[in-house]
């Protein structure tokens, strides 16, 4: 079963928080005034903690097996992700240095209408941006930054 995972940047510290999410509707308040991260208790008895947190920052997990991902860790909506493809790697090991720049590209991960997607900051092929499926296979994702704490890594 797929783990559905939200993360959120909580609005008294800033910090980073994961678990469910819930947006408070009731008593009177404005439609996404009160957007909670919500931690469960490990019995699946209740919750421990409801955290408010930025709705701007809210996203969710993609799912994308954390293997792939340096240090195994979660992918999620609005990470900024370099992706190196080891497809032609076999190929091309004699021009180690060539091989490695042209292999590895920096992308932002994004819910594309039906599915997870990733768009190209670096110019390619004058496309412009450049927007792919979620790769898994013969890949490595290393995640540099997210749009929200590193916006000038949106400009690379």
């Amino acid at each position: 079963m797929r783990k559905i995972i939200f993360r959120g940047k909580r609005k008294d510290n800033k910090e980073w928080v994961k678990g469910g999410y819930y947006k408070d509707h009731c008593y009177g308040n404005k439609v996404g005034e009160n957007t909670y991260i919500i931690n469960w208790n490990t019995f699946g008895l209740g919750f421990i903690d409801n955290i408010k947190v930025d709705p701007e920052t809210v996203g969710q997990y993609t799912g994308l097996d954390p293997e792939l991902v340096q240090d195994e860790k979660l992918v999620f909506d609005g990470d900024i992700v370099e992706i190196t493809d080891h497809t032609i790697e076999e190929t091309f090991k004699r021009c180690d240095a060539l091989v490695t720049m042209l292999m590895t590209r920096t992308y932002e991960v994004f819910w594309n209408v039906t599915k997870w997607s990733i768009k190209s900051l670096e110019p390619m092929l004058a496309v412009d941006p450049p927007i792919f499926d979620l790769p898994t296979k013969n890949v490595t994702y290393e995640i540099v930054g997210n749009i929200h704490d590193n916006p000038e890594l949106l400009g690379v």
